[in-house]
């Protein structure tokens, strides 16, 4: 098991199952917030798809940066978020430049174990906020960083991932 991050504040769990599929990356991926797993630990997936989800989501990180959103509580920030990609909402449209999406705002992996769930992420460019809905839970939950551990925790697993891949490709074109 690969932690990235730190295990009781913010972290992103993979781990390679024994017969991984070389290039495929079957594995396990799942975020853990404040003691809190966010997405199945136990659900199969393909970090190689987790890696390609991951460049977009690292690549969008200034995008997350937005101090009026992050002024909002938790649940209204969550919620505005949430209503302009899910639904018709157009509050958010309020608070982001035309060349910023909602969905920037989404730092979930949307691979199998991760797809009932809704993570969120917000900075002033110092601290970040974390706004979460666990898999069939109506409970919103949020949590703010003073320091860059979500973006770093991130930006480590993509590294990981991509170079993990890479060896696999190598070794499929020799």
């Amino acid at each position: 098991m690969k932690i990235f991050g730190d295990w009781d504040r913010f972290c992103i769990v993979t781990q390679l199952d024994a017969d991984y599929c070389g290039v495929w990356l079957n594995g396990t991926l799942f975020f853990r917030i404040s003691g809190n797993n966010i997405g199945d630990p136990q659900e199969d997936n393909s970090l190689r798809d987790a890696y390609y989800i991951l460049d977009s989501i690292v690549y969008r990180k200034q995008s997350r940066i937005n101090k009026t959103i992050f002024q909002m509580d938790y649940k209204n920030i969550f919620k505005i978020i949430d209503e302009a990609i899910y639904r018709d909402g157009e509050d958010i449209f309020k608070y982001i430049d035309e060349s910023i999406f909602p969905s920037d705002f989404s730092i979930c992996v949307n691979v199998q174990s991760m797809l009932r769930c809704r993570v969120y992420s917000v900075s002033d460019g110092e601290k970040t906020k974390v706004v979460y809905q666990k898999e069939y839970s109506s409970e919103i939950v949020g949590v703010t960083f003073c320091d860059d551990l979500v973006e770093h925790s991130l930006t480590e697993v993509l590294g990981y991932l991509e170079n993990t891949h890479k060896i696999e490709v190598d070794k499929e074109n020799t």
